[in-house]
């Protein structure tokens, strides 16, 4: 399982950029998707606290499709992103 943990966390960088990409492009679809299937492989790799982050994240993506008037959404999305980048470099250089 330590070698699956590892391989997860390798991937998880290039997710990540590719996530903060898609939002950018305003993507978001792309972003709640990603988010989504980190929200669960996270759990099953050790990793709760990544996937409460990617969760929140999908939270806010779920809000933001149902809110016609959330103009804060796309900067809170992105704070969300840099958050779970800072996440996964904490627990990288660990």
């Amino acid at each position: 399982m330590a070698a699956l943990a590892e391989m997860f966390l390798q991937q998880l960088e290039v997710r990540i950029q590719e996530l903060r990409e898609a939002c950018r492009r305003g993507d978001l679809d792309t972003v709640r998707f990603g988010t989504h299937q980190l929200r669960g492989a996270a759990g099953g790799y050790g990793f709760p606290e990544i996937g409460k982050a990617a969760g929140e994240i999908e939270d806010l993506l779920r809000i933001r499709a149902t809110d016609t008037e959330d103009s804060m959404g796309e900067m809170e999305i992105s704070r969300g992103l840099e958050s779970l980048e800072s996440l996964f470099r904490s627990i990288a250089a660990a």
